[in-house]
């Protein structure tokens, strides 16, 4: 491929494949240009100090396009036609790529587009159209919050990636008929008495469980006890359970943890995912310091973002399917794949709708996680 000096990266509404082309192209100087707006300007403070702390000594040049965006460009790309430059048009919107195509051919200035899903850049250079395949950079979720503006403060993925933790998810899985017995009775919060103010002791009252009930409970218990998470005493009518992990605590007394742990567990085994973390809890640098923001998984295919939000309930409404929507658009707003996993279809027929209109896709976790493996498949390898 041809050694640019120059990539020119229009700020539009997807700026994500931005840093995949400089990637490609490794060039000297870099030239962000935007409409000036305020939007557009944070975009690109956010972008260029990304730049700053990957490509440190890269040249980075700011340009501003004003009302009269065809004049605009033309004396901007005036500046860099004899500087071996590329315009890179992958994010910038239809008006502004037919102009610059229009100034490519008055300019000889190269401009590419990049199908990074196809690992191709496409280059028209004089008339001609030129195919690249290479490796693309693959953008990982640090990537994708760094240039929103954001900052991970902290995130669950290492509790999730300890081996012990194949026990409990082969029970779930393989038991989950049982399994939804014992959520239901952590769930009751009638059945629970916390014995100490950091709920590390708690007591069960089962003396208004069914015997059938009880069993699936200390067959759970004994799963965790065996890998030293808890440590329980059961006499008549109750259990004293003495957590020992926090994990085990989470799974025990957040209602949804469980099916954030398998969603992450299933994701992972998936085709072409490049980039896995769960429990992720970030801020924006233009947020009040402590509007903490959270989405259960984050994942990256082909330099497009997943988010996954997971809900053990049938109750939840278009308030659920905003706060994704929300989340995932502020972080990019590239080709985003958007998830809400359930273990129920929505109790109203609109959400199903909404989630529709919205982009969304619904997907029910019924304990047949083959099934549940194909349908997430299916949605990434259609990207969404």
């Amino acid at each position: 491929m041809k050694k640019y000096n120059t990539i020119i990266n229009v700020i539009g509404e997807n700026n994500d494949f931005n840093i995949v082309a400089t990637h490609a192209f490794s060039p000297q100087k870099l030239v962000l240009i935007h409409d000036g707006s305020d939007e557009k300007k944070a975009y690109s403070d956010d972008i260029r100090d990304y730049y700053r702390k990957n490509f440190k000594d890269i040249e980075i040049i700011e340009e501003t396009i004003y009302r009269l965006l065809y004049e605009s460009l033309e004396k901007i790309l005036f500046r860099y036609k004899d500087e071996e430059a590329v315009i890179n048009i992958t994010g910038s919107d239809t008006l502004v790529n037919l102009y610059i195509y229009n100034f490519s051919q008055i300019f000889t200035i190269d401009y590419a587009y990049l199908e990074v899903a196809h690992s191709e850049i496409i280059i028209y250079r004089k008339g001609k159209v030129e195919k690249i395949n290479m490796d693309l950079y693959d953008m990982n979720i640090d990537d994708f919050i760094s240039i929103s503006g954001g900052k991970i403060l902290w995130d669950n993925t290492p509790k999730y990636n300890d081996d012990k933790l194949e026990s409990i998810y082969n029970y779930i899985i393989k038991k989950y008929d049982k399994w939804k017995k014992v959520k239901a009775i952590f769930k009751d919060r009638k059945n629970i008495e916390f014995h100490d103010y950091i709920y590390n002791r708690l007591l069960i009252n089962t003396s208004k469980l069914e015997e059938e009930n009880i069993n699936s409970l200390l067959e759970f218990l004994n799963i965790l006890k065996n890998m030293h998470y808890i440590e329980y005493k059961y006499r008549k009518n109750q259990i004293r359970l003495d957590i020992k992990s926090e994990f085990a605590k989470s799974l025990i007394l957040i209602s949804g943890y469980w099916l954030e742990f398998i969603t992450y567990s299933v994701v992972k085994t998936l085709n072409n995912v490049d980039d896995l973390k769960t429990g992720v809890v970030f801020l924006w640098d233009r947020d009040v310091k402590n509007v903490k923001n959270e989405l259960d998984i984050l994942a990256s295919v082909d330099s497009s973002l997943i988010c996954i939000s997971c809900k053990d309930s049938k109750g939840y409404d278009q308030e659920a399917l905003n706060e994704l929507n929300v989340y995932s658009r502020r972080i990019s707003k590239g080709e985003n794949i958007d998830i809400l996993v359930s273990t129920y279809y929505p109790e109203k027929e609109n959400v199903i709708n909404r989630a529709k209109e919205m982009d969304i896709n619904i997907v029910v976790f019924d304990g047949d996680v083959s099934k549940f493996k194909n349908e997430l498949q299916k949605i990434i390898n259609n990207k969404g």
